[in-house]
């Protein structure tokens, strides 16, 4: 008698628990490690607030469907999920293709993955920071992360981008050309301008061989010829100034 009321009792306390959580699914993170691995209630759960997949188990945090149902809710439940489900390149491509910066939560081999890569940064531009350093350096990706967002070049080795490989229009390059410059004038790091210049004088060249041809568009690549030359002259001559300060301290030191 007394072990039949103590499972009644129980049962009570579950399901009063249960539906508290069912009210605020986030309380799931208080629950009890059997309520946090029961697939049934989990799923439930999952499907009102995909946050709340952060506290089940580790065995639903492998579990392919509740994983799907949180996806679905917000890609960016790729981050909740097992190291497994990481790496299941279904899955990942579902969630990057939804939210490109999911990117960050998937495997370091799928970062390495071109195809998902590409997605991510064709819905994306900034999630290119996420890609694998090679690829990162891919010139398909970095113009079609480019495109979608002009701040995504500051994730790029820039003197390792090749414009002949790169079959890049007028807008594209005046994308380019503002992300370069936008990054150019933030940084007085020797390495960084050494690594801005070389795109910026490709860019220079590519506009100057458009202004050859006649169009609505020759203004303004006349225009970004004349802001590169200033930019480059401008950080030359602070450079210039840097390296001048540095030798009289130098010497200073010396004396």
């Amino acid at each position: 008698m007394f072990l039949l009321r103590k499972n009644e009792n129980e049962d009570k306390d579950k399901k009063d628990d249960w539906k508290k959580i069912a009210r605020n699914p986030l309380m799931l993170q208080y629950a009890s490690e059997k309520t946090k691995d029961n697939n049934y209630f989990v799923l439930e759960i999952v499907k009102k607030d995909w946050k709340a997949l952060q506290f089940v188990s580790e065995r639903l945090k492998n579990n392919s469907d509740i994983v799907w149902e949180a996806l679905k809710k917000d890609p960016m439940a790729l981050q909740f999920v097992s190291e497994t489900l990481k790496n299941a390149k279904n899955l990942v491509s579902y969630a990057v293709e939804k939210n490109g910066l999911a990117l960050q939560f998937a495997s370091e081999t799928l970062k390495k993955d071109r195809n998902i890569v590409l997605t991510a940064v064709q819905g994306d531009g900034m999630a290119l920071q996420y890609a694998s350093d090679e690829l990162k350096n891919d010139g398909e990706i970095v113009l079609a992360a480019v495109q979608r967002d002009a701040r995504a070049l500051q994730f790029v080795t820039i003197s390792s981008i090749d414009l002949s490989d790169m079959e890049i229009d007028n807008n594209t390059a005046i994308k380019l050309t503002d992300g370069a410059l936008q990054r150019l004038n933030s940084t007085d790091n020797f390495s960084q301008v050494n690594n801005l210049m070389p795109i910026l004088k490709k860019l220079r060249e590519f506009y100057l061989v458009k202004t050859n041809n006649p169009s609505q568009e020759s203004q303004i690549n006349v225009s970004k010829i004349l802001e590169i030359n200033r930019a480059i002259e401008t950080k030359s001559d602070k450079l210039k100034q840097i390296i001048k300060n540095l030798h009289q301290i130098k010497e200073q030191n010396s004396t």
